[in-house]
């Protein structure tokens, strides 16, 4: 996983298993954006109550899960997973992670949510909020 500022100034490189695992589980989160995504033959589907669903993903030998949560009219409010790695000063640690959604806006027919919130859930249990946006718009591109 790399981040970099400006095409200039890398933030993080960090490479291995648990980073692996963490990209894997954050592309099921981010499945959200893309639902088509969840009908692929390698995630299995666990009903666990009327409100939530855990999706199990298998690919390239990593196995990741998490736990969709679903409001009253069927929209995707949350995701929560025990396969997020974080890295701080070399450190990695192994967190519970949240990905929450909402405020839904229709365009071209399809319904998006624009809220999103990336959110770390620390030992003691509190949460820490590291991405927060209120207006994403989501753009798909063919050829």
């Amino acid at each position: 996983m790399k981040g970099v500022l400006g095409k200039l100034l890398t933030l993080f490189d960090v490479r291995g298993p648990e980073i692996n695992q963490s990209a894997l589980v954050t592309v099921l989160a981010e499945a959200i954006v893309c639902p088509s995504f969840l009908m692929k033959d390698n995630i299995a589907w666990e009903q666990l109550d009327d409100n939530h669903l855990k999706a199990t993903l298998s690919q390239y030998g990593i196995t990741v899960s998490g736990v969709f949560e679903f409001a009253e009219d069927g929209a995707i409010i949350s995701f929560y997973t025990k396969h997020r790695y974080q890295e701080n000063n070399g450190q990695i640690t192994k967190l519970d992670w949240i990905a929450r959604c909402g405020n839904y806006k229709e365009r071209d027919g399809i319904k998006f949510p624009t809220f999103f919130q990336g959110i770390w859930v620390l030992p003691d249990g509190t949460e820490q909020i590291y991405f927060d946006c209120n207006d994403i718009n989501v753009q798909f591109f063919t050829e």
